[in-house]
């Protein structure tokens, strides 16, 4: 398990902790593994499997003292710590009394533990823990229920179904958000992604009524225009997409992106000069990758009309 430990626990002692520990973890982690990693330590060079930061308030971590929670990590196989958080903590073990308990209790359930670094108080410790076998431990609706004012902002809960969502558990991504609009959580990114996740389901017209609802909260909101027209697109609902495309190129006009779906819906309402028009802005904005590729076999499709 501990394969190369030796080499770069003498990393560590010439540079960053943290930097050696996602070294470390780079070679030993399966592809299919999960990462909580603690704020403040995302890995530069970034990592190939999934991974979720553990957020942190310095100046006032009540904020996000819901999140100081080892059932949120359950589907996770590995968890990423700073010690000198942990020191912290110890020191003020009256006041944030949560806190101190998490790590407690990843130490209590850790199978492995490797550390990086010499100096006490400033190591990274990196936890290998069992995965649950479903991603939300038991007790999960009631902490969301009890909302931002129990220390769980809605940015965290989003982020959370976002990592669902990229390790293949979609199912529990759309319950998780799901569950945050019931209990009142409006963030932006709690919207846009459960519609995300949604739309990895195949839930086309799901997804555009999560977005619908938003956006009559959030109604310049350039991210939800994008996903509506973006979802109106994929489910082939072309007068749709057009009329939000349209209004979003007014907000956007910048967006590539935005050119290229608006080209698209366009063209399969047989507005074919309206659709060359667009999908040359999309090029002439920057459109990369497959999309630019599609855009300019679209053009020339239209050439031979």
């Amino acid at each position: 398990l501990w394969t190369n430990a030796t080499r770069l626990e003498a990393a560590a002692q010439r540079g960053s902790p943290a930097r050696a520990a996602f070294s470390w973890l780079a070679s030993t982690a399966e592809m299919e593994d999960r990462i909580a990693i603690e704020s403040g330590m995302q890995p530069s060079q970034g990592i190939p499997q999934p991974w979720i930061t553990i957020p942190f308030h310095s100046r006032a971590p009540e904020v996000y003292r819901g999140a100081y929670w080892i059932g949120w990590y359950a589907g996770c196989d590995w968890v990423v710590v700073r010690e000198d958080r942990v020191v912290r903590f110890l020191r003020e073990r009256e006041r944030y009394p949560q806190f101190l308990r998490f790590y407690l209790d990843l130490k209590a359930q850790a199978k492995e533990e490797r550390v990086f670094g010499d100096q006490s108080g400033q190591r990274v410790r990196v936890l290998r823990q069992e995965r649950s076998a479903t991603p939300l431990a038991t007790g999960w609706r009631a902490r969301v229920a009890a909302g931002p004012a129990a220390g769980l902002p809605g940015g965290f809960l989003a982020n959370l179904g976002a990592f669902f969502a990229r390790a293949g558990e979609s199912a529990a991504a759309v319950e998780l958000l799901e569950e945050a609009r019931t209990a009142g959580y409006d963030d932006l990114g709690i919207h846009l992604n459960l519609a995300a996740a949604l739309l990895e389901q195949g839930r086309e017209l799901a997804a555009g009524r999560v977005l619908d609802e938003a956006l009559q909260r959030h109604p310049d909101s350039p991210e939800l225009l994008y996903n509506l027209g973006l979802t109106a697109v994929r489910a082939q609902l072309w007068e749709r997409a057009a009329r939000v495309l349209r209004r979003l190129r007014t907000i956007w006009p910048r967006s590539a992106e935005t050119a290229y779906l608006l080209g698209i819906a366009l063209g399969n309402l047989q507005r074919f000069d309206a659709a060359r028009a667009e999908l040359e802005a999309a090029l002439a904005l920057g459109l990369e990758g497959e999309d630019r590729a599609e855009a300019q076999s679209l053009l020339q499709q239209l050439e031979r009309r």
